[in-house]
């Protein structure tokens, strides 16, 4: 396979191989890979275990352990090539691996895996999305998702630009082994109606959710976790819960704009609350508005969920910001919440 990435911090090995008499074993499926290289390697003097074994002792290591043992190891070659849990963010790469080279490292490694086994693709773009790394995700999503993952999370963060999530990938019905998705910083425009994703149970969308609504059905969604960090009109999420017909649990996150904006607020617009008539929402157990205020089609909403969701077991509330609770710093004093969020407390107990 040539040099692996990660040899910055290259550490020593104890070089393994597993014998021939337990390679022998059927289950595997990277066994038909054999050793493409020559040398002499020690031969490990503990006892001899199943290749499968060595391929899930593998997969849990950290990806940058997990390719320096692929280095020394023709074992751990085989089973590197089909690694199921591509995790590409600081932890796995360190703060080098992130830092330097990071397209070129995730490319590298995408290339040389054959697509069998993976389970789970992980990319934590901190500021290194840019407009020569859209056609790379591009390239590496449609190898993952052909390949039948199981779980994916795409985190953007950066200020170059943002990134179009192709939803044409997941409108193909074979397409469907998709069980968990975190898309956060992420534009989602859908071009073709989306397949019925017949796995997905868990969703979480970070800003960009506009247009996420197309008529789409999630039919076995139970969890949807929604932040937003703009203005938007919060009952307009009702047509989502709508597509989710089997959804428990829905928690929105939501940003307390810096100043109080009484034109949107319930008590600076006198307006008639909106109603979303023909909307039920028979299984949602329980619902989480975090930095919940007095923009009005937030109220509009919670009313909307208290109307309609009749398994409601718990609605909750949170008017702080989340850090605004008392002892998270070791000291028995709390946080001091802005004036106008205060003000809407006050005046919501009435």
């Amino acid at each position: 396979m040539g040099r692996l990435e990660f040899m910055e911090e290259r550490q020593r090995f104890r070089p393994i191989q597993i014998s021939n008499e337990s390679t022998k074993r059927q289950g595997s499926p990277c066994h038909q890979d054999d050793n493409a290289h020559g040398g002499k390697i020690m031969k490990y003097s503990g006892p001899e275990l199943p290749e499968d074994i060595w391929s899930h002792i593998h997969s849990l290591m950290l990806l940058r352990d997990a390719a320096r043992a692929a280095s020394v190891s023709h074992a751990f070659l085989r089973s590197w090539k089909c690694h199921p849990n591509l995790i590409f963010d600081q932890l796995n790469l360190g703060r080098a691996g992130i830092s330097r080279g990071f397209i070129s490292r995730v490319d590298h490694i995408l290339k040389t895996h054959s697509g069998k086994g993976l389970k789970k693709l992980k990319l934590d773009f901190t500021n290194h999305y840019n407009a020569k790394a859209s056609s790379y995700i591009d390239i590496w999503l449609q190898m993952a998702i052909t390949a039948g993952i199981e779980e994916l999370s795409l985190k953007m963060f950066s200020r170059k630009g943002v990134y179009n999530f192709p939803c044409s990938f997941l409108s193909n019905e074979s397409r469907s082994s998709i069980g968990y998705l975190h898309l956060e910083n992420c534009a989602i425009r859908p071009t073709v109606r989306l397949g019925s994703l017949r796995s997905l149970t868990i969703l979480h969308l970070c800003d960009k959710v506009k247009s996420i609504m197309a008529p789409s059905k999630f039919l076995h969604l139970k969890y949807l976790k929604i932040s937003l960090c703009c203005t938007y009109d919060y009952l307009s999420l009702v047509c989502f819960l709508d597509a989710a017909p089997s959804l428990e649990t829905f928690i929105l996150s939501v940003s307390i704009p810096s100043e109080r904006v009484d034109r949107k607020s319930i008590f600076g617009d006198i307006s008639p609350f909106r109603r979303m008539p023909g909307y039920r929402h028979g299984k949602l157990q329980r619902v989480n508005i975090a930095r919940f205020y007095s923009e009005k089609s937030l109220v509009e909403l919670a009313c909307h969920i208290l109307e309609n969701a009749t398994s409601l077991e718990c609605l909750t509330l949170d008017t702080t910001r989340g850090h605004y609770k008392c002892g998270l710093t070791g000291s028995s004093k709390c946080y001091p919440m802005r004036n106008h969020t205060w003000t809407f407390q006050k005046q919501y107990r009435r």
